[in-house]
C-alpha cells in the first residue's frame, strides 16, 4: 500500500468523509485481530471491534456529530493497547495497530491533519508487518481499491450523502482485500 500517495489522492476530502476513510481503512484491518488468539487477546480483539462497530453506526445513521465521535475517541484513547509505554512485540501489536487506526480516524473526523497521515502510516505498516511475519500476503491491488473508495466519498461528500448503503458499497470495494486477510493463515 502506498500510503502517502493514497494520503495525497484524498487530500481534498472534508473532515467527515476522511473520518469514513479512515473507519473503512480500519475495517479492513479488523482481520488482523485475530492473530493474538489468547484468551485476553481474544477478549480485546472484541472490545476493538465493538468501538469500530459503534462508529461506523454513528456515520452510517447519520449520527456522526462531533459530542459522539469525541466520547467514543475517549474511550479509544483510554484503551489498555494504547497506554502502554512501549508497543508490544508479537500478535498483540496488531490490536495497538488497529486501535492506533481508529483514533487517527476519530481524529481526522475533527480535521487533524497529522492524524489523516498517521493513518495512513499506520495502515501501511501494519499491512508490512503482517506481510514481512508471514500471516497475511501483500495486497497489490489494494491502492486502486481505496482511489474507489476515495472517489466514491468525494461524489458522496458532494452531495453530502454518506449514509449506511454507501457504507455498504464502499465496503464491497473493499472486501476482496480484507478476504485475503481473514483468509490468511493466524499467528
Amino acid at each position: 500500500m502506498d500510503g502517502s500517495g493514497l494520503e495525497g489522492q484524498a487530500a481534498d476530502l472534508p473532515p467527515r468523509e476522511r473520518m469514513v476513510l479512515g473507519l473503512l481503512l480500519t475495517w479492513l484491518l479488523a482481520p488482523v485481530l485475530r492473530f493474538d488468539d489468547t484468551e485476553d487477546g481474544r477478549r480485546r480483539a472484541e472490545v476493538c471491534r465493538e468501538w469500530l462497530r459503534r462508529a461506523v453506526l454513528e456515520v452510517g445513521d447519520g449520527r456522526s456529530d462531533g459530542l459522539v465521535r469525541d466520547a467514543l475517541l475517549r474511550e479509544v484513547l483510554a484503551s489498555e493497547e494504547l497506554q502502554l509505554d512501549e508497543e508490544p512485540d508479537g500478535p498483540a501489536a496488531f490490536r495497538v495497530d488497529f486501535l492506533a487506526a481508529l483514533a487517527y480516524a476519530l481524529e481526522a473526523g475533527r480535521g487533524d491533519e497529522r492524524s489523516f497521515t498517521g493513518l495512513f502510516s499506520r495502515v501501511e505498516s501494519t499491512l508490512d508487518f503482517a506481510d514481512d511475519a508471514g500471516l497475511a500476503p501483500p495486497l497489490p491491488w489494494l491502492d486502486a481499491q481505496v482511489l474507489e473508495v476515495i472517489d466514491g466519498l468525494r461524489e458522496a461528500g458532494a452531495s453530502d450523502g454518506v449514509d449506511e448503503a454507501l457504507l455498504r458499497r464502499l465496503q464491497d470495494v473493499l472486501a476482496p482485500s480484507r478476504a485475503v486477510l481473514t483468509e490468511s493463515p493466524s499467528g
